[in-house]
């Protein structure tokens, strides 16, 4: 994919990202965390060749999935997220990459209540924001002469304020857009 590109951020893709990772909740008990992500990218070569930085912006929004909740009281945690990355590439049959991202994260609880439980004072439902650092290792197959890239990629997180949860596994899929070039 990046080899065709022949000045500053000539290639622009767009793509989707999902991932996964276990936490520990409030009774240290493992919990699931899905993330799903739009992303909007694009290529810059560098001064040594075949090597390129990628950055990027990213919006996603993560939840919490328990196999069975609880039917009287539960606990819905939401994290709405945006931020940019910036990865440096090599272009080969395989694409190695590592990027830095940093995101604002837009974290809600709420306080779930069923019969028998009244909900009274609820000391529990809030939203806070948050700020994300992770660092991302990926290996990024293209696909259609580099126009799509599929790139599986471990992430590990530092999110302040919570060390639940530090590191996810994902699938990033991206798609170049046409370029206009002027003739």
């Amino acid at each position: 994919m990046v080899a065709s590109s022949n000045g500053l951020f000539s290639i622009l893709s767009v793509g989707l990202g999902i991932s996964s990772g276990d936490r520990l909740d409030a009774a240290h008990m493992r919990a699931s965390l899905y993330d799903a992500s739009f992303f909007v990218q694009t290529y810059a070569p560098s001064l040594v060749e075949r090597f390129y930085l990628r950055p990027g912006i990213r919006f996603g929004y993560e939840t919490t999935a328990e196999a069975e909740p609880p039917q009287a009281v539960h606990i819905n945690e939401r994290t709405y997220k945006s931020g940019v990355e910036c990865a440096l590439l090599y272009d080969w049959l395989m694409i190695p990459a590592i990027s830095l991202q940093g995101n604002l994260l837009r974290r809600t609880l709420q306080l779930q209540t069923a019969a028998p439980i009244v909900q009274g004072l609820d000391a529990i439902s809030s939203s806070e924001w948050l700020w994300e650092t992770s660092l991302s290792f990926g290996l990024g197959l293209p696909i259609a002469q580099g126009a799509v890239v599929i790139e599986p990629f471990y992430r590990r997180r530092w999110i302040q304020r919570d060390s639940r949860q530090t590191s996810q596994w994902g699938l990033d899929v991206s798609a170049a857009l046409p370029t206009l070039s002027s003739k």
